[in-house]
């Protein structure tokens, strides 16, 4: 009877190992399914011109007042303010071009000004490369009338995962990095297929803890449209904290493409909906010859620039750069923000130096000081 047993236990354990196993070929093979997809889909975008327009809606109290000048003062009466003090809506239109792995993003945002209690709008445009990455915000991007501008070293992806383009970049190049923001070999695969608007979706998931509890994120990719992303759900302890769709349409030169998306935050935890985004009438044109021009950023005159990769910073003149930092000569002669340094750092000095100075004339004097008798 004990021998029976044992032999019914080793079958079954036989059994159990080769059904994981089997479910471990499954998946594996679905991953390489996918992925066959995705660089297929790849190879039909050498380039592409993508033109959308955008809504947005912001809630009352959802954002800080990053355009005032005085936000940096907590005390200052701007920091206090709701921003913004009202429910606002906005429209605006927005561009991409890619070559290869090249990518050109400008659209324009509005930014709620509390100086000027208005809504103005912040033009922006960046550039990714293999080279570097560029931006320029046209008045500042905060309210300021300067403009501002950035240059980052090769791998930056600032920017580049925003819900604004996460769903184009997902769709032209699903499987290449930075353009993706999952890593799909680091996600489960969910063990039962989804139906998202009634299609059948492969979701992935992961999970992780932060200070607010358990965080997820999963993401649901079409069985029947060569697994593009449909829905991506950010959640902390189950409430949904950010949620955006995807629907297709079908291109003759591409496959299936993105024709409208939508995107909803929320900070608060226990808040409703603070921000909502949806993209529509969206216009492509695919695999034109195009420019290297557009890769690239000329700052105009009077930008003020933060250049990461020779660690300078400085304003664009007519007559060329005018430094007024940089890492390896922080002082740089000519620039009147270098006399401000200049005389900062002496100030510093001093208010550090003498009480530094006096307190050790103290001790030399009471440590040699001869004995009274």
């Amino acid at each position: 009877m004990l021998k029976k047993l044992s032999y019914l236990c080793v079958m079954l354990g036989f059994a159990l190992g080769g059904s994981t196993l089997a479910q471990e070929e499954s998946e594996e093979v679905l991953r390489a399914k996918i992925m066959q997809a995705w660089k297929t889909r790849e190879a039909k975008v050498k380039s592409a011109k993508i033109e959308w327009k955008e809504f947005h809606w912001k809630a009352k109290g959802s954002t800080v007042d990053v355009g005032s000048r005085e936000y940096e003062d907590p005390d200052n009466f701007y920091h206090k303010q709701i921003i913004p003090p009202r429910e606002i809506e906005y429209t605006s239109e927005a561009e991409l071009v890619m070559e290869g792995n090249s990518v050109r993003h400008q659209h324009v945002p509005q930014t709620w000004i509390a100086n000027g209690n208005a809504l103005k709008k912040t033009p922006e445009l960046r550039v990714w490369t293999k080279d570097h990455s560029k931006h320029l915000y046209a008045n500042g991007g905060s309210g300021r009338d300067e403009p501002q501008g950035g240059i980052a070293k090769s791998g930056s992806v600032f920017g580049l995962h925003t819900p604004n383009i996460r769903p184009l970049l997902s769709s032209m190049r699903p499987a290449s990095k930075p353009f993706v923001a999952y890593d799909l070999d680091k996600m489960i695969a969910a063990p039962k297929a989804d139906k998202i608007r009634g299609r059948p979706c492969i979701q992935f998931y992961l999970t992780e803890q932060v200070h607010q509890g358990t965080y997820r994120l999963s993401l649901w990719y079409d069985k029947e449209r060569d697994y593009c992303l449909v829905r991506e759900i950010e959640s902390i302890n189950g409430t949904i904290v950010s949620q955006m769709d995807v629907d297709y349409e079908m291109n003759q030169t591409v496959g299936w493409f993105p024709a409208r998306w939508s995107w909803s935050r929320r900070i608060n935890l226990k808040g409703a909906i603070d921000w909502t985004f949806r993209a529509e009438g969206v216009r492509a044109e695919f695999n034109q010859t195009l420019s290297p021009a557009l890769f690239d950023i000329q700052f105009p005159n009077g930008t003020d620039v933060i250049d990461n990769v020779s660690n300078t910073m400085y304003t664009v003149r007519p007559t060329g750069q005018e430094v007024f930092y940089s890492r390896s000569s922080p002082l740089t002669a000519g620039s009147s923000r270098s006399i401000f340094q200049a005389v900062y750092v002496w100030v510093v000095a001093l208010l550090v130096g003498i009480p530094l100075v006096l307190l050790f004339g103290r001790w030399v004097y009471l440590r040699f000081r001869k004995p009274t008798t």
